[in-house]
């Protein structure tokens, strides 16, 4: 019975990397085009998943505060794959603006 669930659970454990990586991959190939807003869709849908899935939580808390730092808690959570999204985005066009330099450099140092 423990032998399914463990192999169940590296499943779903290799699934989900599989998963990430792709997503990454994704991000990292709309995130090297031209225009600017094809590496911001990604990000976009996550932080949007990440709202959609804090504003249909129900907490039940003894006090306003503990909801509050609670659902702070959980929007922070829920946007670690939007911080990842947005470093791979960034990353990816300065390294794009850094060639664009470097190539500009050259067209003046052959004139």
């Amino acid at each position: 019975m423990i032998g399914k669930i463990i192999v169940v659970f590296f499943i779903a454990a290799v699934l989900l990397a599989g998963l990430l990586a792709g997503l990454c991959f994704l991000q990292v190939k709309l995130s090297k085009s031209k225009s600017k807003l094809p590496g911001l869709i990604l990000p976009f849908i996550t932080i949007c998943s990440s709202l959609t899935f804090i504003l249909g939580m129900s907490i039940e808390a003894d006090t306003i505060l503990s909801t509050v730092l609670t659902l702070l808690a959980m929007f922070m959570l829920c946007n670690i794959p939007t911080g990842l999204l947005l470093t791979v985005y960034i990353a990816c066009r300065e390294k794009q603006k850094l060639q664009r330099a470097l190539e500009k450099m050259n067209v003046q140092d052959l004139k």
